[in-house]
């Protein structure tokens, strides 16, 4: 699990590049990257990555790597109204039984 301004990043593996296109670059350039770097330097594969967060646009723009998106609304950040168009959402406690539900990792 690692921290990414103050939303969680979960993924295990391992990964050898990442291509971003460009299209998605000026969506949330420095979230990409932040993103990018975590999953390269702890060598995690993207199948097995997950995001939470609570920022539409910030957390949500990691979905363009093919990483699903855990989208808490307890304390949702969408200032600029973007549609919600994530895997899952739901409150703190929601992601907490969701988490309760997923297999163990050994």
């Amino acid at each position: 699990l690692q921290e990414i301004g103050g939303s969680a990043f979960l993924g295990c593996r391992k990964v050898q590049s990442i291509t971003i296109p460009s299209t998605v670059i000026k969506i949330g350039t420095a979230a990409l990257t932040s993103f990018k770097e975590v999953i390269l330097k702890n060598d995690l594969c993207l199948e097995d990555c997950m995001m939470v967060g609570n920022d539409v646009k910030e957390d949500g723009v990691i979905e363009s790597l093919g990483i699903p998106l855990f989208l808490v609304k307890d304390y949702l950040l969408n200032s600029d109204q973007l549609p919600i168009m994530c895997k899952w959402q739901g409150s703190g406690k929601d992601f907490y039984d969701f988490t309760e539900k997923l297999p163990d990792v050994k």
